[in-house]
Order: structure tokens, then C-alpha cells, then sequence
């Protein structure tokens, strides 16, 4: 219900019905006057814009959508599909470089840096699965399920990494400060 409700209110979409809508304002706690307007506002919205032999749907009508938030969201996409790969490449390959390395660093930081991986790791897979699904349940244009994609391949990716490129993982693991 929630992300109907936020897309609703960015415009993505309309309430399909009446009853939805008046239940969302009935939610909020609005008084019996506030629906009375809301129900006035739905009707002359309906009759204004839709043809006679209409459903009288909200959903029928089309979104007026905002200049260039379109275009922002789908660069947002791609540069998140580059950026969190990135992250969870750069975090577990440090991590990994840092296990391989003599003398091992203190169990403490081994520990900490690796639970703070660990829930760096789960929140981008999540923002990506996230994304993902909104993107199968509307439009597509692949940006998202590369996101998703490249996300998966990434923890692989910074596991191998030191091993392949001992100096990159070395120069991780000294950058986020485990060496």
C-alpha cells in the first residue's frame, strides 16, 4: 500500500477509485467535510477530463509527468548500477586483501570492518532488488535489472580480485584503513 501511496503522490499513477482514495483521506484522519472536498475535488476532476462514457476512473487519466524527472531517475539508475557495484567491489576486496595479509589486523577490526561490509553489501543487493521489482511491475528500459545484475557479480567480483591483483586489494584494504 505504501508504494501505491508514493506513487500516487509523485504522480506516477492515480487512485483507480473513489473508494480508494476516500479511504487513503479517511486514514490520514481527515474530518467528514475534508472528504466531502476531496470527493468534490475527485468528481470535477473525473468530469473535466474524462469522456462522458468513461469508467469515471481516476486511473484512466493520464499523468501530467514533471520535466526532466524522468531523465534525472533513469541517470540516477545508471550511475547507482556503476556506484554501488563499485562499493561492494572495492569493500569486499579490502576485506579479502586484509585476511590474506601478514601479519593479520587486530581480530577487532576484522570483525567490525567485516560486519560493517556485510550490512553495506545487504543494503545495496536491497536498494537493487528494490528498484528491480519496481521496474518489472512497470515500464522498463533495463537500467535497473543491469543495476541488479552487476550488483550480484560484484561480491564474486571483490572476493577474486586480491587474488588475481594482490596491489588492488593491498591498496583497498589501506585505503578503508583494515592494514
Amino acid at each position: 500500500m505504501l508504494m501505491t501511496v508514493i506513487r500516487w503522490i509523485d504522480g506516477e499513477v492515480l487512485p483507480d477509485t473513489w473508494l480508494h482514495l476516500k479511504n487513503l483521506v479517511r486514514a490520514m484522519g481527515a474530518t467528514d467535510q475534508e472528504v466531502e472536498a476531496f470527493h468534490r475535488a475527485y468528481t470535477r476532476t473525473v468530469d473535466a477530463r474524462l469522456p462522458t462514457l468513461s469508467s469515471q476512473d481516476l486511473s484512466d487519466l493520464e499523468t501530467e509527468p514533471r520535466p526532466g524527472m524522468r531523465l534525472l531517475a533513469r541517470q540516477r539508475d545508471l550511475i547507482m548500477a556503476v556506484l554501488g557495484p563499485c562499493l561492494v567491489i572495492l569493500l569486499v576486496s579490502a576485506y579479502t586483501a586484509g585476511l590474506r595479509a601478514d601479519p593479520l589486523p587486530s581480530a577487532t577490526k576484522v570483525v567490525g570492518y567485516g560486519a560493517s561490509v556485510l550490512l553495506v553489501c545487504i543494503a545495496v543487493l536491497r536498494s537493487a532488488v528494490r528498484r528491480a521489482r519496481t521496474e518489472e511491475r512497470y515500464e522498463s528500459d533495463g537500467a535497473l535489472r543491469m543495476r541488479l545484475i552487476t550488483t550480484l557479480a560484484a561480491l564474486p567480483a571483490g572476493l577474486v580480485t586480491p587474488w588475481i591483483f594482490d596491489a588492488v586489494g593491498q591498496w583497498a584494504a589501506a585505503l578503508v584503513g583494515l592494514l
